[in-house]
């Protein structure tokens, strides 16, 4: 009971993380049979909380791309537009002088304002000192002909102050396409955002599909519970309606009657509660697939160990390999995260491998055991048919047989389980 709830919270809190939409029941495209094999692609192309993630996450990354191609055209535009101001001048040449005649030039004019020299034609002619910043002197015209003064008097070579240039609008230029860079960087930043974003759901996404797997798994264990269940019901009762008879020939007492009618009564409500969980996890089957909850849906038994695979494990070979996909080592930016979630990694995997191993020696385990409970049932079967034993002690012999088959049956779901997770994280899911 703690597995089924512990199963149903794990999908429960996946689609609530993910904001699943609302899925509409379509009769004409209901899944009806479904086997352990065909979980992963029923669940990823019918799962709505999917289907929504996924859009979402490539919209996202759509609006993220068109929103940078368009700052680069804001920011090509302003480039255009200030290059179109210092294009209304045109150097000329480089005329040298004293530095106190510069420096009386320099006094003359009330303004000097910073523009990039990268477009002169000419080489300037800097005069320095070890107090004074870097100082030039530039004549040029405007595209009229008429005489202008550009003056260099910033700290450094490349920044030029000129005379009669609208230092306002090229200032406001320069201050927009740095807000645009700026922009570009944020956005930047998202598109890395939107990758991670982008891991997340897959992880998301394969936490749905590894909750419906184990859902599948446990509802064949309880039709294996049930089965059981039933078979002592039918003894049970056998064995009530035997103790009537010798009630009746004064052979037992009514209390003895009672405690075996008890045990009857607590059988029924046994498989009650059994058929219950059965239907509710159907149900989330159902939801799962995209489906309303009662929709008719038939599972078909558990495959058999992939024995291949299994005996082909490789423990270097596949730690390398759960190392080298890890989503959530591929998810961190520093180094120190990195190797801390390859540490993280490394012992899921120990365990995980570890468990598949001792798994698969459980299954073995009770296949000998089922073909020994068989082989004394066809014992019983020899000595009724000979007369030496009752119908209802041929009965409680199959009670043997039918608890073996559950624990091999039990077995064989408990090692596809553990196989089916390891596979995940060879994959890069951490479950």
């Amino acid at each position: 009971m703690k597995r089924i709830k512990h199963i149903l919270l794990i999908l429960f809190c996946c689609m609530f993380l993910l904001q699943p939409v609302t899925a509409l029941g379509d009769s004409d495209n209901d899944l009806h049979v479904l086997s352990f094999d065909m979980i992963e692609e029923e669940v990823q192309e019918r799962n709505p909380v999917i289907a929504n993630n996924q859009d979402e996450a490539v919209d996202g990354i759509a609006q993220i791309d068109d929103s940078i191609d368009a700052l680069i055209q804001q920011e090509k535009m302003f480039d255009e537009m200030s290059a179109s101001l210092i294009a209304d001048f045109t150097t000329i040449k480089v005329s040298s002088m004293p530095k106190d005649s510069l420096l009386n030039m320099i006094n003359s004019y009330p303004e000097s304002l910073p523009v990039d020299t990268n477009g002169l034609s000419d080489p300037v002619t800097i005069l320095t000192s070890s107090t004074d910043p870097l100082l030039g002197f530039v004549t040029g015209q405007d595209t009229n002909g008429a005489d202008m003064w550009f003056l260099l008097t910033m700290t450094a070579p490349q920044d030029l102050s000129l005379d009669y240039i609208n230092f306002d609008s090229l200032k406001n230029y320069q201050l927009q396409i740095q807000s645009i860079e700026n922009q570009i960087a944020n956005m930047e930043t998202q598109q890395d955002d939107s990758e991670t974003l982008i891991l997340q759901v897959e992880i998301g996404n394969s936490q749905i599909v590894w909750g419906v797997q184990q859902m599948f798994l446990t509802y064949i264990d309880l039709q294996q519970q049930l089965a059981g269940m039933q078979l002592n019901r039918k003894i049970q009762q056998k064995q009530v309606t035997l103790n009537n008879l010798k009630l009746d020939l004064g052979f037992i007492t009514a209390q003895q009657c009672r405690t075996d009618e008890s045990k009857l009564t607590d059988l029924d409500l046994t498989i009650a509660s059994l058929e219950d969980n059965m239907a509710s996890l159907l149900g989330n089957l159902n939801v799962s697939l995209g489906q309303d909850f009662d929709t008719p849906l038939t599972l078909k038994a558990a495959p058999e160990p992939d024995l291949e695979g299994i005996g082909s494990m490789d423990y270097d070979t596949d730690l390398d390999k759960a190392l080298t996909n890890s989503i959530l080592v591929r998810m961190e930016d520093s180094y120190t995260m990195q190797e801390q979630q390859r540490r993280e990694t490394a012992l899921d995997f120990d365990t995980r491998y570890k468990d598949v191993q001792e798994k698969v020696k459980t299954w073995n385990k009770e296949k000998d055991k089922l073909l020994s409970e068989q082989a004394s049932y066809a014992i019983s079967q020899k000595s009724f048919e000979l007369g030496f034993i009752s119908p209802l002690s041929l009965d409680i012999a199959s009670q043997s047989v039918q608890k073996q088959l559950e624990n091999k049956e039990k077995a064989k779901t408990d090692l596809l389980e553990a196989y089916t997770g390891y596979q995940w994280l060879l994959g890069g899911v951490k479950l």
